[in-house]
Parts: C-alpha cells; sequence; structure tokens
C-alpha cells in the first residue's frame, strides 16, 4: 500500500506576522517512505488578507495584501493523490498612516505679521485615516520673536514678542 507523505516540520514555526506588501518564505520538510514524486500546492482562506505560492521543492511564499487574519493551508501531494497538509495562521498588521495637514486658517503663507503683544490662532485642518488620536504641537524658531502655544485639535496661539522674523513649525 501506498503510504501518505508527511510533513514533519516548517519554517518559520507558528504563527506568521507580515507587513502589508511584504513577503515571508516558509519551508515544509516532507517524509514520503514510497519516495514518490511529490506535489505542493497552497490556498489563502482570504486572499484579500494574503495570497499564497508554491515552489516545487516545498517552498511557500506568503504575501500580505491588507490588514486582517487569515489561514494558509499548504498541501503536499503524492503521486496517487495522498496529501498532508500543514495550516499557517497569518496576521496582517493595520499599517498605520501619517496625519495630513490638509488646509490652515488663515490660509496666507508667510503669515507675514503679528504686532506685538499681539495674539492671532491659526487652525490647521487635518486628515487622517487611521482615526489615531493626534498630538499637536508648535515650535518658534525664536522665541524671543514669537512663542507658539497649541490649544490642541489643530488650534495655535502664535504671540508676537518682539520686532523680527521667526519661523513657525506646526507638528501633528
Amino acid at each position: 500500500p501506498n503510504l501518505d507523505p508527511v510533513i514533519d516540520s516548517r519554517a518559520p514555526a507558528g504563527s506568521l506576522t507580515i507587513a502589508s506588501g511584504s513577503s515571508q518564505s516558509v519551508a515544509v520538510s516532507v517524509t514520503d517512505e514510497d519516495l514518490s514524486t511529490l506535489t505542493y500546492s497552497a490556498a489563502s482562506g482570504d486572499t484579500a488578507v494574503a495570497t499564497v505560492s508554491a515552489g516545487a521543492t516545498g517552498t511557500f511564499s506568503i504575501t500580505a495584501v491588507a490588514s486582517g487574519t487569515t489561514t494558509v493551508v499548504l498541501t503536499v501531494t503524492d503521486d496517487i493523490g495522498q496529501t498532508d497538509t500543514e495550516t499557517v495562521n497569518v496576521t496582517v498588521p493595520a499599517v498605520n498612516l501619517a496625519p495630513a495637514i490638509t488646509g490652515r486658517s488663515p490660509a496666507a503663507d508667510p503669515i507675514t505679521s503679528i504686532l506685538i503683544a499681539d495674539t492671532d490662532p491659526v487652525t490647521i485642518t487635518v486628515t487622517d485615516e487611521t482615526l489615531s488620536t493626534l498630538t499637536y504641537s508648535g515650535v518658534s524658531s525664536d522665541t524671543s520673536i514669537a512663542t507658539i502655544v497649541s490649544t490642541g485639535s489643530g488650534v495655535y496661539q502664535i504671540t508676537g514678542q518682539s520686532a523680527g522674523t521667526s519661523t513657525i513649525t506646526l507638528t501633528v
């Protein structure tokens, strides 16, 4: 009687975490006491999360497509159709995209003047696709000329201190 092929080990072992857009090579070691010709195949439970391709020698390539989790089944088949499988749990973590400043009020660039001892508000509009909690800060290149304070949620207060030029950098 023909004996089933047996997947003895997998490297790397355990669950895999793969960054979106990256690939991970997985190799299996197979024993087939009948010395049959072996073929390799693979399937992803969710190709929107990860795809998989099989090489001819027990090497598989798992490519992360988008955040989520899926299982990938690696299969070895002998020449009369008997199989063994190995299941790999794959996690693709969410990508944290940087927030983007999409608008500013007043819109003039640069803001050309603030009177000494006056405080003028500057408001920025920010989009953040990952809906993260945002932190706002501002820096003046010369605090003896102008200071800046973030009051949160994209609102800054710039105060003129003395005559001169200062570059204000807003960060989200």
